[in-house]
């Protein structure tokens, strides 16, 4: 065996510990829920799960009950960039204001290899004092209507299904518990086809009355559109690429 036959041999056995060495992807887990209730609320003494819902942890100073704790995951599996769903651990107060939201696992490649988990934790921090019925966006401009919390760079569809994952929860939670008003429950009416309506035409005589029309749009002009809608300021374009 040549010596350069031998230094690649070496080198790929290396990599191959290290590979095996390595902990799982699916295993990983940046923080730990009991970490999330600590820091949310440090005089915690007890953590019980709630009767007719263990899925819910009510949080005890002492004897006084201070907030509840939940995992996302007992109650919504959206899936991420990934396909995986998140797991977010989220702390209530007993007024249902957000004390503290961590994502404790996840599967997402770019927050495994690319961006630092600190960034990730910096998103999730901008949750805390929100209300569990509060409108919240990524991007975009805060108004009466909404909050909009910070993107993060390279991570658009991550961070949009986090805050998904979130708020979705927290409402439905807050709801359970009695803290924010839920749904009416009433349904908009059911859409009907008119069927005696139909009119057969030809092509010719749909483009000419306006019934089909071709429209051509600038990113820019897209952009514009959504002022002042949820999804203002989500991946805007440049300026270069506006025209």
């Amino acid at each position: 065996m040549s010596v350069f036959s031998r230094f690649a041999f070496v080198l790929f056995a290396s990599i191959m510990a290290m590979a095996l060495n390595a902990a799982p992807l699916s295993k990983y887990e940046p923080v730990a829920g009991r970490q999330v209730i600590e820091q949310a609320f440090p005089d915690v003494t007890r953590v019980i799960p709630r009767k007719g819902n263990r899925a819910i942890q009510e949080l005890y100073a002492r004897k006084e009950l201070v907030g509840y704790a939940y995992q996302s995951l007992d109650f919504v599996q959206t899936p991420a960039y990934s396909g995986k769903p998140v797991n977010a651990m989220v702390v209530l107060d007993a007024e249902g204001t957000i004390k503290a939201a961590k994502v404790i696992h996840h599967d997402e490649p770019i927050l495994l290899v690319g961006i630092p988990e600190s960034k990730m934790h910096a998103f999730t921090d901008q949750y805390t004092g929100l209300k569990a019925d509060q409108r919240v966006t990524v991007g975009g401009t805060s108004t009466e209507r909404k909050v909009a919390v910070d993107g993060l760079s390279g991570a658009t569809v991550t961070v949009m299904v986090i805050n998904e994952v979130i708020m979705r929860t927290a409402h439905r939670v807050a709801v359970e518990l009695g803290m924010v008003e839920g749904e009416d429950g009433t349904r908009p009416p059911v859409a009907n086809v008119d069927k005696q309506a139909f009119e057969e035409k030809t092509w010719q005589e749909l483009t000419g009355d306006g019934s089909v029309r071709r429209l051509m749009l600038t990113t820019g002009q897209v952009d514009d559109s959504f002022k002042g809608t949820e999804a203002e300021g989500v991946d805007t374009a440049g300026p270069e690429e506006r025209k």
